[in-house]
């Protein structure tokens, strides 16, 4: 736990605190496991629960799944109140992505065609009528997982585009986003 780590309990004994030292031996994906029969113990501050893992995995983007929902114009590719479902690797910060989208283009930035090395511009998932929105928890699947994007009016996104999520995005635990 490094060069001078303290711990104490508190609350008649339930809860351990753990305060990390100077230049911790603490690795991604370390976890941290009582021994013996130590149960229910929490942490604050810089500190890990025990018997939990530490969670410094950073989250993924696994899918982007377009879904046309608003086909009255008889246009077959991307328009107004469409939807892009982005489901990630693990429950995500919400409070990252504005409702009304607005955020999107800084966190979520598209790029033209497959390559993805030129930067769409504009209202690249729409203006009027743009929104997002977390899951609930349902079934297996965890809150704050899958991200549904409503697009708005007069977006230059187009099919084949790639979404290169940026590491301002992060899970619950502030771990920033990897890979597009």
């Amino acid at each position: 736990y490094g060069t001078d780590a303290t711990s104490v309990w508190s609350n008649a004994d339930k809860v351990l605190t753990v305060t990390l030292g100077s230049t911790p031996a603490l690795a991604h994906g370390n976890v941290i496991k009582p021994l013996g029969s130590l149960r229910d113990i929490n942490a604050v501050g810089n500190s890990a629960a025990v018997g939990k893992v530490l969670d410094f995995v950073p989250p993924t983007l696994n899918s982007v799944v377009y879904s046309d929902f608003n086909n009255t114009t008889g246009n077959e590719g991307l328009s107004a109140g469409d939807k892009l479902t982005l489901t990630f690797s693990e429950a995500m910060d919400t409070a990252l992505v504005a409702a009304d989208g607005s955020n999107l283009g800084t966190r979520l930035p598209v790029y033209e065609g497959p390559g993805g090395t030129t930067a769409r511009t504009g209202t690249v998932y729409g203006g009027a009528g743009l929104g997002a929105a977390w899951n609930a928890a349902v079934g297996g699947t965890p809150a704050n997982k899958i991200l549904t994007v409503t697009l708005g009016t007069g977006l230059t996104l187009v099919s084949g585009d790639l979404v290169k999520p940026q590491a301002s995005l992060t899970d619950a635990a502030g771990n920033g986003i990897v890979g597009a």
